[in-house]
C-alpha cells in the first residue's frame, strides 16, 4: 500500500493460494469477542492486581462500572487487553487524563494511550 506521494505505508505478505485468507491478529489488538469478554468482577481484580500500587485505581474501577452501567465487564476487558501493551506509566497516566475529562470508556483509553503513551 502506498500514500498519494509514492510512499509505502504498509506491506502484507499475500495469502498462500487461491481462496485463502491471511490475517494478522496485531490489527484487532484491543478488540474482544464476545465469548472472550470476562466477568466484571474478575477483570476489575485484573486492573487492580495489576495496578496496586496505584492509590486510585478504586476511583477508576468505580468511574467505569458507574458511566458504563450496562456494558461495563465489555469496556474492563477492553481496557486490560490494550493495557496489556503498555508499561505502568503510561497506563496510569491514562488513567489521571480519564479524571481530568471524566471519560472512562473503552474508546477513550484506546484512543488517548496509543497516541500518547509508549508500547512496552
Amino acid at each position: 500500500m502506498y500514500s498519494k506521494i509514492g510512499a509505502p505505508i504498509a506491506a502484507h505478505p499475500l495469502s498462500p493460494g487461491k481462496g485463502n485468507v491471511t490475517i494478522d491478529r496485531r490489527h484487532y489488538r484491543g478488540y474482544v469477542h464476545r465469548k472472550d469478554r470476562e466477568s466484571k468482577y474478575l477483570a476489575g481484580q485484573k486492573l487492580k492486581y495489576r495496578f496496586c500500587g496505584y492509590d486510585r485505581i478504586d476511583d477508576f474501577l468505580n468511574g467505569i462500572k458507574s458511566r458504563k452501567r450496562i456494558n461495563s465487564a465489555y469496556h474492563l476487558t477492553l481496557i486490560g487487553h490494550v493495557f496489556d501493551d503498555y508499561s505502568d506509566a503510561g497506563c496510569i497516566r491514562c488513567m489521571e487524563e480519564c479524571f481530568r475529562y471524566r471519560c472512562f470508556s473503552s474508546a477513550f483509553i484506546r484512543g488517548f494511550i496509543m497516541t500518547q503513551a509508549k508500547v512496552a
